[in-house]
């Protein structure tokens, strides 16, 4: 038994499998933001987007006092908020936790994650670099893929209703399969 997200490409590799489909309510959706005034790209990267990222940050902070806010980002954007939280990828995550909390989006919490959060951010659309998804984009052309991505888990029973943030413009791309998933607004 394995859980995961299921491509219907995947069947031209693994023949015999069952596969069953969880289909997730519009009630049982979260609810999730985009904001289109920020972005990482690599092309179009610079300090004034980090400073924008920061402010961002520090409202997030104020309006959001005693929660639980959960921040994924990319190393190269992580690096330049340190200062501005709480916790930065700890060895042990406390039970009692509050304030703001950054993880690596391809770190040792990436994958499976159970934190209880009030709010979760992705902080930019934590892409590879720009040869390596051009590496990979070759792999999986090979293998019959359509692009792929992933935002990670952030609910993971009907009980928690954390509030999503993706904040970067790119994200719009994805609107028909966040959808799916996300009740975007």
């Amino acid at each position: 038994m394995l859980t995961g997200t299921w491509f219907d490409e995947m069947f031209k590799f693994i023949e015999r499998i069952n596969v069953i489909n969880v289909n997730i309510s519009n009630e049982e959706k979260p609810e999730a933001i985009i904001l289109d005034n920020l972005t990482t790209r690599y092309d179009d990267f610079d300090y004034k987007m980090i400073e924008e990222y920061k402010k961002f940050i520090i409202q997030l902070k104020l309006k959001a006092r005693d929660k639980r806010i959960l921040i994924f980002g990319s190393k190269r954007v992580l690096q330049y908020s340190i200062n501005l939280i709480d916790l930065y990828e700890p060895i042990e995550i406390p039970s009692d936790w509050r304030g703001v909390m950054m993880l690596k989006a391809h770190g040792r919490y990436a994958e499976g994650v159970d934190i209880p959060a009030d709010i979760v951010v992705m902080l930019g659309c934590p892409f590879y670099p720009p040869e390596v998804i051009s590496r990979l984009a070759k792999i999986y052309s090979r293998m019959g893929f359509k692009d792929s991505w992933n935002i990670g888990r952030a609910k993971r029973n009907s009980m928690q209703k954390p509030k999503i943030i993706l904040a970067d413009e790119r994200y719009n791309r994805y609107l028909n399969e966040l959808s799916r998933y996300l009740e975007v607004k």
